[in-house]
């Protein structure tokens, strides 16, 4: 029984899974370990903590952000519920449904590429500068997406030759959606495979009968919102304004009307340079600068995208028999790329992101290689990135992170040039060990991204500062839950306090007089500042504590 156990112990240690479920649970335990020294990373964090406490029956602020997207409030809930009422919850859940995401990354690679290959990509999306720290920040982004990848791997799996997994595309989906409602555009590159692989008859039944369930389950959830917040408007409204990226005010802090925002910052997002730098460089990469790494990676990548794409438009012209079929797909794809160059921006996302799944289809369906198996999943990927970079580009709102949802279609589309390079070069030069150089590169990429992070990770972030400004007001105020309280991070007073606080933001009056007046206005007792430099004099206030940035302020 020992030599048996032995025995499986080696076969195991000699799969790349193995090796890639250990790389991966390390990195990601670091990083979580420094994300809970450090503090709650951002602002909608605290959201999803309020909004666990309220799922949990306990004292918060109420249902004031409850239409935020619910299913990790709702699994944080469940922690709080048994007596563990911290953020490291929250962190915690993000870490392990990252580490589900990359193995769900790896084995949907796995119906493409080798085992090697997949490994390989999988360490270089574990890589990219857009992600690494965000997969214990205990926000929605990485889960959803590692959500959505498991999604996509039933669907592809399901076609090829387990039918059965098919039942499960709904389900995840629409968990992606519940997590982060703009994973409902996975509906694109999901919709797409499907006809492409035009299996419909054989595929319908399960993919129905998967949605039906996911609909019958679904109900009660949507009951809860209805019985805790007597409508869903709310939650209507935020999926309508999702739909339509409403626009935002020039004086949001995130408002940049730059088309090309991401896609001028794809080398960032990759690889920065890994020196000492600052915590805001580390969470917004597009304020820091790519290292060669960055450059490495879109030129080997580039150039077998292109060798790729060159072999395959190749095959197809080779042998072509001009059809009236084939003239009247050439035309409608012409037709459809002018009109989506021509309308873009001036329409809604949605028509932009539908010109771009047409596209998608007419070029799927008629080009001819011998490789034709492998396109399917490539025009997914391709449309998976585009409709997420058009939404996110028009969208006046942007943030680094966002880039996050198109995070697996980068890290495919890099893998797949770099194996098709390598593969190119070594039938020219057979003695070249391509496995070494795909372990070097990527191991090469990782420890500079976690070296990175070591070099960019403070101590601990301000909102520490804010904890200690709310320890203040319950040991010095007994009576402080019956006082008006507000704040410029109200969010983060709201969890330490337990209690709800005002939203209050110096920036949006001319002068500190007329925000005074506002306080004044709304009876408040406790203002907490954290966000002015300087900090502001209030009149009819005085300033009683000061922690760091943050400055304690109470109504004379």
């Amino acid at each position: 029984m020992n030599h048996s156990y032995q025995e499986n112990l080696r076969a195991l240690s000699g799969q790349y899974s193995f090796w890639l479920m250990l790389l991966t649970l390390a990195v990601t335990l670091y990083v979580l370990s420094v994300q809970v020294r450090i503090g709650v990373p951002y602002w909608d964090v605290f959201n999803y903590l309020n909004n666990a406490l309220y799922f949990a029956g306990l004292e918060g602020p109420g249902a004031g952000t409850i239409s935020l997207s619910p299913v990790l409030p709702f699994l944080t809930s469940l922690f709080f519920r048994l007596g563990l009422l911290s953020s490291t919850v929250i962190m915690a859940l993000d870490a392990v449904l990252f580490v589900a995401g990359v193995m769900g990354l790896f084995y949907l690679f796995k119906t493409r590429f080798s085992e090697l290959v997949s490994f390989a990509g999988c360490v270089l999306y574990l890589s990219l500068a857009v992600l690494l720290p965000w997969t214990a920040s205990g926000g929605i982004d990485v889960p959803a997406v590692s959500i959505s990848i498991w999604s996509v791997y039933f669907l592809v799996k399901g076609s090829e030759d387990r039918p059965r997994l098919l039942y499960l595309v709904a389900p995840t989906l629409v968990l992606a959606v519940l997590t982060r409602y703009t994973a409902g555009l996975m509906v694109v590159p999901l919709l797409l495979y499907f006809l492409v692989k035009d299996q419909h008859r054989r595929n319908l039944k399960s993919l129905s009968t998967g949605l039906l369930v996911t609909l019958v389950l679904t109900f009660p959830l949507l009951w809860y919102f209805y019985t805790h917040m007597g409508s869903l408007d709310v939650i209507w409204n935020l999926l309508v304004s999702t739909a339509t990226t409403s626009p935002a005010a020039a004086d949001d802090v995130a408002y940049n009307p730059n088309l090309w925002f991401y896609l001028q910052n794809v080398p960032n997002y990759i690889s920065l340079t890994p020196f000492q730098g600052t915590y805001s460089t580390l969470l917004n990469p597009s304020r820091g600068y790519p290292s060669p790494l960055a450059y490495l990676a879109l030129l080997l990548g580039g150039s077998g995208l292109f060798l790729y794409s060159y072999r395959i438009l190749k095959s197809s012209v080779t042998g072509l028999t001009v059809t009236r079929g084939l003239v009247l797909r050439s035309l409608s794809f012409i037709l459809l790329l002018v009109v989506l160059v021509l309308s873009f921006k001036q329409v809604s996302y949605l028509i932009s992101v539908v010109l771009v799944f047409l596209l998608c289809y007419l070029a799927c369906i008629s080009l001819q290689a011998e490789e034709s198996e492998h396109l399917a999943l490539d025009f997914l990927f391709l449309s998976w990135f585009l409709s997420y970079l058009i939404f996110h580009s028009i969208l006046p709102i942007k943030v680094d992170r966002y880039f996050i949802t198109m995070a697996p279609a980068l890290a495919y589309f890099l893998i797949l040039g770099v194996s098709e390079l390598l593969t190119t070069l070594s039938t020219r030069k057979p003695v070249l060990k391509s496995k070494w150089i795909y372990l070097a590169l990527v191991l090469v990429f990782l420890g500079s991204t976690t070296i990175t992070f070591v070099g960019h990770t403070p101590q601990k972030v301000f909102v520490v500062y804010l904890e200690d400004a709310s320890d203040w007001i319950t040991q010095q105020d007994p009576q402080y839950r019956d006082k008006v309280i507000a704040s410029d991070y109200s969010s983060a007073m709201s969890w330490y306090l337990k209690k709800d606080v005002k939203g209050a933001f110096p920036r949006l009056y001319r002068t500190p007089e007329d925000f005074a007046g506002y306080l004044q206005s709304q009876d408040v007792d406790y203002y907490v500042d954290s966000l002015s430099n300087p900090k502001p004099d209030l009149p009819g206030y005085q300033r009683v504590a000061s922690f760091q940035m943050v400055a304690l302020y109470r109504r004379i």
